[in-house]
């Protein structure tokens, strides 16, 4: 007859050897992979840290450099603002300038105009009257005589 092989396992030192050994790879392991993990969550901190440090000075850097260019472009409106003022002026001073001239142009013309129109004549003068002289009065002739 066939006989039954027992559901007990055996315990062999063999099996018991394997068990142990087994064991302690499945410890030394779970050991690494907790290194590796703790290995890893610090070197993405720190990759974190710098990435987070960068961004912080990519940021700065960004300011002071919009700051540059605004102050770059608020000098360049206010250079062109001057040279618009510049050309608006110099435009006015001439356009004045050229009326002044224009004017003094026609006063010169109607001026010159005016003295070819009269022609000289030679007016009757009058005829001077004899200028008599005053001769003192009798008493004042006196007063001076006493003095």
């Amino acid at each position: 007859m066939a006989t039954k092989k027992s559901s007990k396992p055996s315990r062999s030192p063999l099996n018991e050897k394997l068990r142990e050994t087994a064991s302690e790879i499945y410890d030394e392991m779970d050991e690494a992979s907790e290194r590796m993990i703790h290995e890893l969550r610090t070197g993405l901190e720190s990759i974190s840290d710098s990435m987070s440090n960068a961004a912080k000075v990519a940021q700065e850097t960004s300011r002071s450099v919009g700051h540059k260019v605004r102050d770059i472009d608020s000098r360049d409106v206010l250079l062109k603002l001057m040279d618009e003022v510049e050309e608006i002026s110099t435009g006015l001073m001439e356009g004045v300038g050229k009326q002044f001239r224009e004017l003094r142009e026609r006063i010169e013309e109607s001026a010159t105009a005016g003295q070819e129109d009269k022609t000289p004549v030679k007016k009757k003068s009058a005829k001077k009257k004899a200028v008599r002289r005053k001769t003192a009065s009798k008493e004042k002739k006196a007063i001076r005589k006493k003095s």
